[in-house]
Formats: structure tokens, C-alpha cells, sequence
């Protein structure tokens, strides 16, 4: 299996998928680094952005299910970095939580 690497999507959103690397390949396990900006798209509507970004190979996600979410709080600085680990089961839902205390 190749090593897992962050890859850049774009500019503010870095990637490190683990079920193409070092596995588990089911659930798929994703990992997006995010600026600020990004996650807001992000929280606007999951679905779409994580089918947007492709990090799922050939999958898509029909639903995400948000737990623990990092709020955007007024006032934070436009270069926070926001963490969110995202779980996609076989049934096409996916599963996330985040952090906005990313340490680098």
C-alpha cells in the first residue's frame, strides 16, 4: 500500500484519504484540512462539497451526519485551519465531526 500523504485540493483544502492508503478500504476514511473559507462551504451543504472534492474514489455520499462540529465563530482569524474526519459507509451516508484547534 502506498503511504498516506496530505494531498492539496485546491487552494485552503488539504486532503489525506486513508482507505486508498494505508487502509481500512471500508469504511472509507478521509481527512480534510480546511481554511476557513472552505469550511464554510463545506457546513453550507457536505454532500455536495465532499462529491465535488472526489476524495471518495468512485463513491459518492447521498448524506452527511454531523457530529461535534467546530462552530465558525465571529471574529476568528481568516487563517484558523479546521480538521474534519469524515467516515463513508457502503450505504452512501458519511459520518463527520471537527476541530479548529489544529496544531500543525
Amino acid at each position: 500500500m502506498p503511504d498516506a500523504k496530505w494531498k492539496p485540493f485546491g487552494k485552503g483544502v488539504k486532503v489525506l484519504s486513508l482507505w486508498d492508503t494505508i487502509g481500512p478500504a471500508w469504511p472509507q476514511i478521509v481527512l480534510l484540512q480546511l481554511s476557513k473559507e472552505e469550511y464554510q462551504k463545506f457546513l453550507k451543504h457536505p454532500p455536495d462539497y465532499v462529491n465535488d472534492l472526489k476524495v471518495l474514489g468512485g463513491s459518492s455520499t447521498h448524506k452527511v451526519s454531523k457530529f461535534d462540529m467546530a462552530p465558525v465563530k465571529k471574529g476568528a482569524l481568516s487563517n484558523t485551519t479546521y480538521m474534519i474526519v469524515l467516515k463513508h459507509e457502503m450505504e452512501t451516508t458519511s459520518s463527520v465531526f471537527s476541530s479548529s484547534n489544529v496544531k500543525p
